[in-house]
C-alpha cells in the first residue's frame, strides 16, 4: 500500500531534512574548526618549544665563548706558549678543551689556524633536555686578541738599564757568558774613559755610545752617534747619526759602519764605511738630540759626550792617512788618506794633496784621480739604519712582595715584627723580634741566625737619597733562615753566607760586607731544602718533596731588588699581621731603587735594581744578570746618578743552574696583565 501524502506534508518533511543537513553540517565546521584550533595551539607550543632552545643553547655557546677567553687570559705566557705549540700540532678539528662545569650544555675546542696573538677557538651550546623537539645546538667561531701587558720585569741582557738612564764602564771589565755573546740593552747614554773590557759583544744604547779605550766588539747599535777613540773597535757599527773614530787613534771598524749622518775616520785600518745623509744637522732635532743627557769628559756636566760635527758632511777621511777597503756614500767623500773602492753620489774631494783610490765612481766631480769615473746620476744603495728599540716594563714595586715574602720586617709599636708565609714549623703570621735573633712564637721560639747572634738590627740613620727613614743592617758571620727575606726601608748587608732573595723597599747597599749570597734558586736541593727545619714550604713543597722556582712570583732568580712606590705603606694591626697598601706607580714619587755594592761579596743570583745599580769600590764576582730601570729619573734627588760596571766586579754567567728563572716577575694579580679580548665571532 501507498501512503500518499498531501502537498502541505510533503514540504514538511522536506525542511525536516534540510534541518539535519544543516546541523549536520555545523556540526562538522565546529569538529573542523576545533581541530584547526588544536592543531594550531600544538604547533605554537612546537616553535615556542624551539625557540627557547635555540635561545637557551645560544646562551651556553656565548657563556662558553667568555670561559675560553677567561682561561686564555689566566695563563702564564709559557703556559700559553706550551698550549699553542700542542694546538698548532694537532688535528685541523681542533683540540678540545674540558669545562669543570656545564660540560653537558658546553664545548670548546682550538683551531690548529690559532697564532701567538690571535687564537681561534669553535664553542658550542647545547641544551639540557633529552626531548628530541627541545634539543638545539649552536656553535661559534670565535677570535680571541692575545694582547701582551708590560707587567713582566725580566733579564733583557747580562746588563740593562731603563728608558733615560745613563751608563758608565769603568776600568777593565771582565764578562763571561757560556756562549760568549754578552750584550748590554742601556736606556741612554754609553761612557767609558780609559778602560779595557773583555766578554761583551754587543751594545744596544737608546743614546750615544762614546768609549775611549781598549776592547772590541761585535755590534755597537746606537739612536744617536758611536764615537770610538784610543784602541777599541768592532765588527759591525749602526748610527742614526754620525760615526766618529778618533782623528790620531787606532779604533776602527772591522767590518761595516753605517751612518744616517756622517762618518769621520782617524788614522787605522777599516773594512766598510757607508754613509746616508747630506745634512746632519736635522738630525739633531728630537728623537735623535744626543746632547741632552749623559756625559762629558768628567761625567759631572750631565751632557752626552757626542760624535763631535764632522768638518765635512758624507764620509770624511781628510784627517789622516787612513785607509779604507770600500767607501759608500750618498754624498761627498773627502780624502787624505787610501780608498781600495768607492761609489759616492757627490764629489770626491781632495784634501792636503789628496791620497789614492784604486777605482771609484762618483755622481759628481772626480777630484782629479785618474782612476775614477763621473757618471751623473750614480747613488750607492744604502740602508738606512733603524732605531734601537727598548720594550717597556712595569716599575719594581717591592710593596708587592710584602706579603709573598716568608719573612717580611718591618718597625712598630717600639719593636722589630716579622710576618711569616710558608714556613716549615712556623704558622703563617705576625710576630716581635727580639734582641734581633729570635722570632717569638706562642710556644718555642725560633733563631733567626745560625750562629745565635744578633743578626737583624734597626736604626733611623741618615741614608742614601731617595731613601726610607728605616735603616736595616743584616750582619752575621752564619747566615739566615732560608727564602726571600723583605724589609721595609733600607738595608745594608754586612758578615755572612746567606741563601736567601733580600728584597727591600728602600735602596740597598754591601758596604764594609765581606759575604756571599745564593739566590734561593741557585741551589736550591742542598742548602734551600735538605737538612734544613725552617725550609721554605712555597719553594721546597709541604713535605719537602719537590721544587718551585715560580715561588714567590719569581723573585727567587734575585739576589737583590730594590725599590718601591712612594705612596705604599704598612700599619701595624695588633698582633694580626700588619696591613700593606701597594701604592701606585708615581714617577716624581719612586723611592730608593738604588743598589751599591761595595766591600768584598759574591753573588750567585739576578739583581733588580729600581733605580740604579753601581759596583762602588767593591769587588768579588755577580754570577747573575742586571737589570737597572731607573725608575726614580723624576726625582730630584736621582737625577743625577747612573749605573756602573767597574772593574772590581766582573760577570760570570757560566754555570747557572736549571733551577734559575729567568722568565721575569710575574704579578699579574697586582699589576696590568695580558689582555685577552673576543675580537670576532659569528655562527657557523
Amino acid at each position: 500500500m501507498t501512503l500518499y501524502l498531501p502537498p502541505g506534508m510533503q514540504r514538511l518533511r522536506q525542511r525536516g531534512v534540510a534541518t539535519v543537513l544543516m546541523a549536520l553540517l555545523v556540526g562538522m565546521a565546529v569538529v573542523a574548526s576545533t581541530f584547526a584550533v588544536m592543531q594550531y595551539v600544538r604547533t605554537s607550543q612546537d616553535q615556542s618549544l624551539t625557540v627557547h632552545a635555540q635561545t637557551q643553547a645560544q646562551m651556553n655557546a656565548w657563556t662558553a665563548a667568555e670561559l675560553v677567553r677567561q682561561y686564555l687570559a689566566g695563563l702564564t705566557s709559557t703556559q700559553r706558549a706550551t698550549l699553542l705549540a700542542s694546538v698548532q700540532a694537532g688535528s685541523a678539528t681542533g683540540t678540545a678543551l674540558t669545562f669543570s662545569t656545564g660540560a653537558d650544555t658546553m664545548g670548546a675546542r682550538l683551531m690548529n689556524t690559532s697564532t701567538a696573538t690571535n687564537f681561534v677557538a669553535q664553542v658550542t651550546g647545547t641544551t639540557a633536555s633529552t626531548i628530541d623537539r627541545a634539543m638545539a645546538t649552536a656553535t661559534l667561531q670565535v677570535n680571541y686578541t692575545v694582547i701582551p701587558g708590560t707587567t713582566a720585569i725580566a733579564p733583557t741582557g747580562v746588563f740593562s738599564t731603563g728608558k733615560g738612564l745613563n751608563f758608565q764602564l769603568a776600568g777593565n771589565v771582565q764578562v763571561t757568558t757560556p756562549n760568549n755573546d754578552a750584550v748590554y740593552n742601556i736606556g741612554g747614554d754609553v761612557f767609558a774613559p780609559n778602560y779595557q773590557q773583555t766578554g761583551i759583544k754587543t751594545i744596544n744604547a737608546l743614546g750615544t755610545i762614546n768609549i775611549a779605550g781598549g776592547g772590541s766588539f761585535t755590534t755597537l747599535n746606537s739612536n744617536c752617534d758611536v764615537n770610538l777613540s784610543g784602541g777599541a773597535y768592532a765588527t759591525t757599527i749602526n748610527a742614526l747619526r754620525n760615526i766618529c773614530f778618533g782623528s790620531t787613534s787606532s779604533s776602527h771598524v772591522t767590518g761595516v759602519a753605517t751612518a744616517n749622518g756622517a762618518i769621520q775616520v782617524g788614522t787605522a785600518n777599516n773594512n766598510e764605511l757607508r754613509a746616508r745623509s747630506d745634512d746632519v744637522s736635522g738630525l739633531t732635532s728630537a728623537p735623535h738630540n744626543c746632547q741632552s743627557t749623559g756625559f762629558a769628559g768628567n761625567s759631572s756636566t750631565g751632557l752626552a759626550a757626542t760624535c763631535e760635527t764632522p768638518d765635512y758632511i758624507g764620509v770624511d777621511l781628510s784627517k789622516n792617512y787612513a785607509r779604507v777597503n770600500t767607501v759608500l756614500s750618498l754624498t761627498n767623500v773627502y780624502l787624505k788618506g787610501t780608498i781600495v773602492s768607492l761609489t759616492a753620489g757627490g764629489n770626491l774631494v781632495a784634501v792636503n794633496g789628496g791620497g789614492s783610490v784604486t777605482r771609484g765612481t762618483v755622481g759628481g766631480d772626480n777630484g782629479g784621480f785618474v782612476t775614477v769615473t763621473s757618471v751623473n746620476g750614480t747613488k750607492p744603495t744604502i740602508p738606512e739604519v733603524s732605531a734601537v728599540v727598548q720594550s717597556s716594563e712595569t716599575p719594581f714595586n717591592a710593596w708587592q712582595f710584602g706579603t709573598l715574602a716568608n719573612y717580611s720586617f718591618y718597625y712598630a709599636s717600639t719593636v722589630i715584627r716579622v710576618k711569616v708565609v710558608s714556613v716549615n714549623g712556623i704558622p703563617d703570621g705576625d710576630y716581635r723580634v727580639d734582641n734581633g735573633t729570635t722570632i717569638r712564637l706562642p710556644g718555642s721560639d725560633v733563631n733567626l741566625c745560625t750562629d745565635n747572634s744578633a743578626c737583624i738590627s734597626r736604626s733611623t740613620a741618615s741614608g742614601g737619597s731617595g731613601s726610607t727613614s728605616d735603616k736595616w743592617l743584616v750582619n752575621t758571620n752564619g747566615s739566615l733562615l732560608r727564602g726571600v727575606v723583605w724589609f721595609n726601608g733600607d738595608l745594608n748587608i754586612h758578615n755572612g753566607t746567606y741563601y736567601n732573595t733580600f728584597v727591600a723597599t728602600g735602596s740597598i747597599t754591601s758596604q764594609n760586607a765581606n759575604a756571599t749570597i745564593y739566590a734561593p734558586n741557585w741551589s736550591p736541593s742542598t742548602k734551600m731544602c735538605s737538612g734544613v727545619t725552617n725550609y721554605p714550604t712555597n719553594f721546597c713543597g709541604v713535605n719537602n718533596n719537590m721544587y718551585n722556582n715560580n715561588a714567590a712570583a719569581g723573585v727567587g732568580s734575585y739576589v737583590f731588588a730594590a725599590g718601591s712606590y712612594g705612596n705604599g705603606s704598612i700599619t701595624a694591626n695588633g698582633n694580626s699581621a700588619g696591613t700593606i697598601t701597594v701604592g701606585t706607580y708615581d714617577p716624581d714619587n719612586y723611592v730608593g731603587g738604588n743598589i751599591t755594592m761595595a766591600g768584598s761579596i759574591n753573588l750567585y743570583g739576578n739583581i733588580l735594581a729600581g733605580h740604579a745599580f753601581s759596583t762602588g769600590t767593591g769587588n768579588g764576582t755577580i754570577h747573575g744578570s742586571i737589570n737597572s730601570q731607573g725608575s726614580g729619573l723624576s726625582t730630584d734627588s736621582q737625577t743625577n746618578t747612573f749605573a756602573t760596571h767597574g772593574s772590581s766586579m766582573p760577570i760570570d754567567l757560566t754555570g747557572v743552574p736549571s733551577t734559575m728563572n729567568n722568565s721575569g716577575l710575574n704579578l699579574d694579580s697586582s699589576s696590568s696583565s695580558t689582555l685577552v679580548e673576543m675580537s670576532s665571532a659569528r655562527y657557523l
